[in-house]
């Protein structure tokens, strides 16, 4: 019907915030703030299996296969009411015409496959051919270290529009960090005072590593417990086989968000020395509990995190030995890192305003592919509008990309109303 228009759908699959680990995490504050941010009566939509956990969960039993059937025959169905979908790894919908974005956490399955079951490492791949095959509207990024790493492994992608958006940080559940340093020379329960590691237990999270710079530090009088927090995931059983071995280390696997943040508020200092990380929310949500932090150097924590923590060599036994004493001994140290870790918090939490652009960058680009959808079905259309659909969202609203900050960010920011939630009626 003439002057008849159409509210604004983004589907954002569910079962993604159901996933232990960054991509849970990415997933439910891209929702929270796409939902947030649609006016004019735009909405999200978020379909989820009957039974989430059985499909959400990293190298659960069954869980790939689950999943994989969930996306491929199911949820295609379920997002087609959407104008655009946006994925939250770099799995397609094979059987979904609708147009699409999708966020690539990292392809470490690429660079080390050894880090992964065969058949994990092979079946990932092959879904990120697909999704450049399946020409995305836009691929979204966590940092320019993992777009980087796509174009050097598969130099194709720099055809489709890439973008770079930080996630953003959840606040801590009181609602703000610390306003004055916390001492914690000692648990503020009663039990032994201890370090934390927060993160999935699998090779490239590099536990290993930390236990044999534990146990040296330890013969050289380190006075902590180390507390491991994480889920497992792939080929994760020697990892928790020689952390259960290993007098005074606490392997907690998952635990919920009140708990984790006990944790947060008891630990003196956070220890992460992954060696390969899409982004690695932990030291920054340290960071934002007045935690001081230690993580390896090297990756995206050189744009996220710079010189806000002690920076050991991934691999280095020796400098995360040298580490841990230091972290645990130098007062001074943890206070002057709480200092600087509160500034890099304060940026990542800055950048969580991002999502509202990337909300309204989904709308745009599911306006551009309707118009050229339009265009192609009505050629007396005219030339206007399908040279209007040719390039990306620029068409609709202005878009820059602008450096930000000391940290290297790269900041979307967007100029106009928002008022083109509201489009013709297809």
């Amino acid at each position: 019907m003439p002057g008849h228009t159409h509210r604004m759908q983004v589907a954002i699959p569910g079962h993604y915030a159901n996933v232990l680990g960054g991509i849970g995490t990415y997933a439910a504050l891209l929702t929270e703030a796409v939902q947030a941010n649609a006016p004019g009566g735009g909405s999200v939509i978020a379909p989820q299996p009957a039974q989430p956990e059985a499909v959400g969960q990293i190298a659960s039993p069954g869980g790939g296969l689950r999943r994989m059937i969930w996306e491929q025959l199911a949820l295609p169905r379920k997002v087609a009411p959407a104008d655009v979908v946006h994925l939250c790894d770099s799995r397609p919908l094979l059987l979904s015409r609708r147009p699409f974005v999708a966020t690539i956490h990292d392809v470490s399955y690429l660079e080390r496959p050894e880090w992964f079951p065969r058949s994990a490492a092979r079946y990932k791949t092959l879904m990120l051919d697909a999704l450049l095959a399946s020409k995305p509207a836009a691929l979204v990024f966590d940092s320019l270290y993992g777009r980087d790493e796509l174009l050097r492994f598969r130099p194709r992608a720099s055809q489709f529009d890439l973008r770079v958006i930080r996630p953003g940080l959840r606040p801590p559940v009181n609602g703000a960090a610390p306003s004055a340093p916390v001492r914690r020379s000692e648990s503020t329960n009663g039990s032994e005072p201890y370090f934390l590691t927060v993160g999935v237990l699998e090779p490239r999270k590099n536990h290993l590593t930390l236990l044999r710079a534990f146990k040296a530090a330890r013969a050289a009088g380190l006075n902590l417990r180390w507390r491991v927090v994480g889920p497992s995931g792939h080929l994760s059983g020697p990892i928790l086989g020689a952390l259960h071995a290993q007098l005074g280390v606490d392997v907690l696997g998952w635990v919920d968000q009140p708990t984790l943040e006990r944790c947060f508020e008891g630990a003196m200092f956070l220890a992460a020395p992954s060696i390969l990380e899409g982004f690695g929310f932990p030291p920054l949500e340290a960071m934002a509990r007045g935690v001081p932090v230690a993580c390896s150097r090297g990756g995206v924590w050189d744009e996220t995190v710079g010189d806000a923590a002690l920076r050991p060599e991934a691999t280095d036994v020796a400098e995360w030995t040298d580490a841990l004493l230091t972290l645990s001994s130098d007062e001074q140290l943890r206070c002057d890192l709480r200092t600087r870790g509160s500034a890099a918090a304060a940026a990542g939490k800055l950048a969580g305003r991002r999502h509202r652009v990337l909300a309204d960058l989904r709308i745009d680009l599911a306006v551009a592919r309707w118009r050229a959808r339009s265009a192609r079905r009505s050629p007396a259309a005219g030339g206007a509008c399908a040279a209007s659909a040719t390039g990306s969202a620029a068409d609709v609203r202005q878009l820059k990309v602008h450096q930000s900050g000391d940290l290297g960010a790269r900041e979307v920011t967007a100029e106009s109303e928002r008022d083109h939630l509201l489009v013709p009626a297809r």
